[in-house]
């Protein structure tokens, strides 16, 4: 496997999806355990680069992720809309 490229894509869309709302409670350990499972063993600084916000996110604002399970609003956004992420190209 390819952790940058693979992991990072896979990491992208769990977040995005959960930030739309699909999200299911497993998915919040999911991308904790394979982001701790990319970082310091990707071949590219993009693996790390990508896992070390996702851990930090996870362990800092884990009371977030929760609440969008119970479909509360993102106290971050205006009125607690869900705004779709900005996409970024390659």
């Amino acid at each position: 496997m390819h952790s940058c490229r693979e992991g990072t894509d896979w990491l992208s869309k769990s977040l995005k999806r959960f930030h739309a709302g699909a999200g299911v409670s497993a998915d919040i350990d999911n991308m904790r355990y394979l982001a701790e499972n990319m970082l310091g063993r990707t071949f590219c600084p993009l693996g790390d680069a990508a896992a070390m916000p996702v851990i930090a996110f996870i362990q800092k604002f884990r009371e977030e992720f929760e609440a969008h399970l119970d479909g509360r609003p993102c106290p971050f956004e205006p009125h607690g809309a869900l705004n779709p992420l900005p996409v970024l190209s390659h």
